[in-house]
């Protein structure tokens, strides 16, 4: 396994999606952990800090955006850059995701392609301005 290969944890509650997305990152040489639980996370997130985090907002009341909160708000994990992943996409979430500490955004389903220009942008902090995650 490549030593130098940016290590993604990825937040999702579906389990295909979650999958589909795990083996698209794994495919561009990316490290990835895939959890689908908030113990999960907590666990992944103490046995080490990843490269990037990657963050579903369609979780149950709230969870996804607590998480971004909680990532971008604590000493430890605040320099990690955080990607939500949403099937609404609408304005308010998206400004709130930003808001919450989000550097980046991609409705679902998302085409591979996009994903993986976002989340390269994200590694090399490239953030993008509120606004700009609608799709061509």
């Amino acid at each position: 396994m490549n030593s130098e290969a940016k290590k993604i944890l990825v937040y999702i509650a579906h389990p295909t999606v979650l999958e589909v997305t795990v083996f698209r990152l794994e495919l561009l040489g990316m490290r990835t952990t895939g959890v689908s639980s908030s113990d999960e996370m907590s666990e992944a997130l103490t046995a080490g800090l990843p490269d990037a985090v990657l963050v579903d907002l369609d979780l149950e009341m709230g969870e996804g955006i607590r998480w971004v909160e909680k990532i971008a708000s604590d000493e430890c994990t605040s320099h990690i850059p955080i990607m939500c992943i949403s099937s609404r996409g609408d304005l308010v979430e998206v400004e709130n995701a930003y808001k919450a500490g989000a550097k980046s955004f991609v409705i679902s389903p998302y085409d591979p392609v996009v994903l993986e220009t976002k989340l390269v942008a994200l590694l090399n902090h490239d953030s993008e301005p509120v606004g700009s995650h609608r799709e061509p």
